[in-house]
């Protein structure tokens, strides 16, 4: 790259390193980050490189989430502002990059376009609603198109393997931005207007696929997450309904939580700024379809942008409404998309890259002599872009700011430590709520975040008309113990099957719910705050518990309140002591390894495992059986068996899968990079 471009995409850069701090700026200090969808805390995220299918974790997430715990081991809180920060770096700089090497875009026009990119109500809404690794992924679709525009105006075979790499790479990050991908990867497939064009996109797809091995294979053989249905679609439809939401999504807007006020909702008057840059937008889209050199990537663009609108339109706009209700009933992974106004992503990165073109073409028309006319009227679509996204500037317009947990948590922590394992488990039972350290705003439940051990918590958004869709049976039980909590009378043994050990109840939100909590005599406060008890479970028996009455319970509600309940206890008694636990278990063909969990034969008739019984355990050759309808119970084996999944086997296999090749991409990309680099410029292959 010759010394000038290196110099402007330096200012570049420098400009949208600014923009991340006037955005961030007071989120860049001391605390954590607690936002909607995303609790941080010491102990975020708490995952699995082989994930249960209770968890709700596909997998997908594996690679960030390690790179975040190597982060967070360095500085705790260091992930959360690379979050904040790294969208509007690296989308500024991606948009930038993309229209001045691919379309010939000059670098004030190019500017403008980054900066409406990462700058508008949409980014302000995924910001404000925690969405930070769709952001990331968003943020990367920039980048992701160079290797697309390469497909469609050359048919580059070279280009449908890196399309393919990409396909991983936003995997990874965001399944959402990932199927938006694959969507622009089969528009472009078509385009290309040759015989080549769908099997190089068909190429793309299945690299993409088999480099996703990980966790694409075994979502093969499981479902994780929550079952999504129609009443989804109608709590998360983009606002509001009607033939309004048309135009509500070209100003950017129509996040589905009221709450988050963008500055147009705020200052109506700020929607004539929308009118220059629909303005920019549609100049640079005609004339980048009229240009030889481009026009096939044009029409990619144009086409994803008519669709990212009509699908993030969903079921709230009537004239795509059916079509979108039949799509998410029956198309596979199109649940995923229940909060359809996602897709205006589609729409904004059209803008962006549109819009700047058509800055060009305005700078173009101006005569040298008025140069610093035409440097005016850059600064000036640049400034009515921040001005229309005004809000997203320092903390969300004060909105957010950083928490800090209560010194009550840390002694609780301190003290289970001390006792020794066994979860926790904390009420209130909420999913989301607000907290007396969370500046009054809504937030998911931040105890798993903090706490160094599992935590059993709510996890359902609360909402009346959808039905509980909880994937883990735990939860599951200790919802449906609830609803017979002026009955119980030992829960610590109820619970206790669920390896919970200790009981937080924390003063917050509703907390005077659960006053029944005093009254149960297998639970013994260990510690006394302003804002939390901590009680021991006396009735906690540890991983593996025998059953002395028979056969497993499965209707466990007929404890709850009888004259059964306080005898629970009178089931178990502990069994032999395992080896170290390997989480997540081991697969078939690995089943006997030393780490492996192992139960013995003992008196009794079953046993009953601290898993949930939904996650395909299995004692030798024996199935669970649902003990309670949440734990994996088995008979007593006559010799030691090992306890395992072979669900297991499949993630290892995907992971070797996908090593295998991203491995042979890496050789065969390498080669065909030394060859390209002997021939002349003139007579490198496609």
């Amino acid at each position: 790259m010759p010394a000038r471009p290196r110099m402007t995409l330096a200012l570049a850069a420098g400009w949208f390193c600014l923009l991340a701090v006037l955005i961030a700026g007071p989120l860049l200090g001391g605390g954590y980050l607690l936002l909607l969808d995303y609790p941080s805390g010491p102990h975020f995220p708490d995952f699995s490189v082989l994930p249960l299918p209770s968890s709700g974790d596909v997998g997908n997430g594996v690679p960030l989430y390690a790179l975040h715990t190597a982060l967070r081991e360095l500085v705790t809180t260091l992930p959360d502002k690379l979050y904040l920060v790294a969208p509007v770096v690296f989308g500024g700089i991606g948009v930038y990059r993309l229209v001045r090497r691919r379309l010939a875009v000059s670098a004030l026009a190019a500017v403008y376009g980054g900066t409406l990119f990462v700058v508008n109500p949409f980014t302000y809404d995924r910001y404000l609603a925690g969405h930070l690794f769709f952001l990331l992924g968003y943020s990367l679709l920039p980048w992701a198109l160079a290797p697309l525009f390469d497909l469609v105006q050359t048919s580059s075979r070279r280009a449908a393997l890196v399309s393919g790499i990409w396909i991983l790479v936003l995997g990874a990050i965001s399944l959402h931005v990932a199927g938006m991908y694959v969507l622009l990867v089969l528009v472009a497939a078509v385009v290309t207007w040759s015989r080549l064009g769908p099997a190089l996109g068909a190429v793309a797809v299945l690299v993409g696929a088999l480099a996703s091995a990980y966790w694409v294979l075994p979502a093969v053989f499981s479902r994780p997450g929550p079952d999504v249905g129609a009443a989804d679609l109608a709590v998360y439809e983009t606002r509001p309904r009607g033939f309004a939401a048309l135009p509500t999504l070209l100003g950017m807007n129509g996040f589905w939580r009221d709450e988050f006020t963008t500055g147009p909702e705020r200052h109506p008057g700020l929607y004539l700024l929308l009118v220059p840059i629909l303005g920019l937008a549609v100049l640079g889209a005609v004339k980048l379809l009229t240009r030889h050199d481009v026009g096939r990537f044009a029409i990619v663009l144009s086409l994803a942008a008519v669709a990212g609108l009509l699908l993030a339109a969903g079921s709230s706009f009537p004239g795509t409404g059916e079509a979108f209700r039949w799509f998410y009933a029956h198309l596979p992974l199109f649940g995923a998309y229940r909060e359809p106004q996602k897709f205006l992503a589609l729409v904004v990165l059209g803008y962006a890259i549109f819009g700047a073109a058509g800055l060009e073409t305005i700078v173009r028309s101006m005569t040298r002599g008025i140069r610093t006319l035409a440097a005016l009227a850059a600064a000036a679509a640049t400034a009515i872009a921040l001005g229309y996204g005004y809000p997203i500037f320092w903390g969300f317009a004060g909105q957010v700011q950083l928490s800090r947990y209560p010194s009550e948590w840390s002694a609780a922590n301190r003290i289970m430590a001390t006792r020794g394992e066994g979860r926790l488990l904390v009420f209130p039972w909420h999913l989301y709520a607000v907290w007396s350290f969370s500046d009054g705003r809504i937030v998911a439940n931040p105890t798993p975040s903090f706490f160094s051990r599992e935590v059993l918590a709510g996890d359902e958004a609360g909402f009346k008309s959808v039905a509980p869709q909880s994937p883990d049976p735990f939860s599951r039980y200790v919802a449906n113990l609830l609803t017979h909590r002026a009955k119980v009378r030992a829960l610590g043994h109820l619970v206790a099957p669920l390896g919970v050990r200790f009981v937080a109840w924390m003063r917050e939100a509703d907390w005077w719910q659960y006053q029944f909590l005093r009254r149960q005599p297998d639970l013994i406060p260990v510690y006394r705050g302003n804002g939390i008890v901590l009680f021991e479970n006396r009735a906690w028996r540890g991983k593996v518990l025998g059953l002395e009455g028979g056969a497993a319970i499965t209707n466990p509600s007929e404890l709850f309140g009888s004259r059964d309940e306080p005898e629970t206890a009178s089931r178990f008694y502990p069994s032999p002591p395992l080896v170290s636990r390997v989480d997540g278990g081991l697969p078939l063909l690995a089943r006997s390894l030393p780490r492996a969990r192992r139960a013995a034969p003992g008196r009794g008739q079953f046993l009953s495992t601290t898993d949930r019984c939904s996650d395909g355990w299995r004692l030798g050759d024996e199935k669970a059986s649902c003990d309670l309808g949440a734990v994996a119970a088995f008979p007593v084996p006559e010799v030691e068996e090992a306890l395992w999944r072979p669900l297991a086997g499949v993630q290892l296999l995907g992971y070797a899968l996908s090593g295998l090749t991203l491995a042979a991409l890496a050789v065969y990309l390498a080669r065909s990079s030394r060859v390209r680099a002997k021939l002349p410029r003139d007579c490198r292959p496609a």
